[in-house]
């Protein structure tokens, strides 16, 4: 397996993670991280998007692969395990995967790690309002970060739902001709998602003053989308 070859795993962890991510006590306030950070760099709209280089590309992939192949096992292992061992893993594997990401970040120039660190919230959607330097630049108080940690966590339980609803009707192993089927449920329920993540966003954005938002929407700058599904680069 490597970083950017992935196109198993990739569409069904990006679209409908959330249900690993919330079966993980301590990880409960985490998009999975194939959907950020590393992952999130093996992407050809993210590649354009950051006009990054061959050479910058060449270094990402080398920091990725290393990780896929020392830790993406631990993270299979450990997704179905919600034991203390589990989450201890768990909790090891997010350790690797920070030090990954800022490794892959140092590839970056200044403008392009800004502009990447706007994207990532973009994509964390809810989510983002439980990082703690998104909470630091916002000078949120205790009771708001309390009531964005909860919204942030519902999302991801009605995300993670949706992630159950699809293994239950598209099986893993299909034959050409339902193909189309699985593509279509995945479509439907990735608009579900877009939905989902929105209507909890505008709750979020109701629990910050007028002054927090303004800081909120500066903080992640123009708008960007991740096109769900398998990385393009070459």
């Amino acid at each position: 397996m490597r970083f950017l070859s992935v196109g198993v795993l990739l569409p069904a962890i990006c679209l409908f993670g959330g249900a690993v991510a919330v079966a993980q006590g301590p990880a409960a306030n985490n998009v999975p991280h194939w959907q950020t950070g590393i992952g999130m760099l093996g992407y050809v709209q993210v590649k354009d998007e950051l006009n990054l280089t061959g050479d910058q590309m060449e270094k990402i992939k080398a920091i990725g692969d290393d990780f896929i192949e020392k830790h993406v096992r631990t993270f299979e292992a450990s997704a179905q395990n919600a034991d203390p061992e589990g989450r201890r893993k768990y909790d090891q594997l997010k350790r690797r995967e920070q030090e990954a990401i800022e490794k892959a970040k140092a590839a970056l120039t200044p403008e392009q790690a800004a502009r990447f660190r706007q994207m990532e919230i973009w994509v964390k959607g809810p989510v983002a309002f439980a990082e703690a330097d998104v909470a630091r630049d916002l000078n949120l108080t205790a009771e708001q970060k309390a009531v964005l940690k909860t919204i942030g966590a519902e999302c991801l339980n009605e995300v993670g739902a949706l992630g159950k609803s699809l293994r239950s009707a598209v099986p893993g192993r299909i034959t050409t001709d339902e193909k189309a089927k699985r593509a279509e449920k995945i479509a439907e329920m990735e608009t579900q998602r877009q939905a989902v993540c929105a209507a909890k966003e505008t709750e979020c954005l109701a629990v910050l003053t007028d002054d927090q938002k303004a800081r909120f929407l500066k903080l992640r700058g123009a708008k960007f989308e991740l096109r769900r599904g398998p990385p393009r680069v070459p």
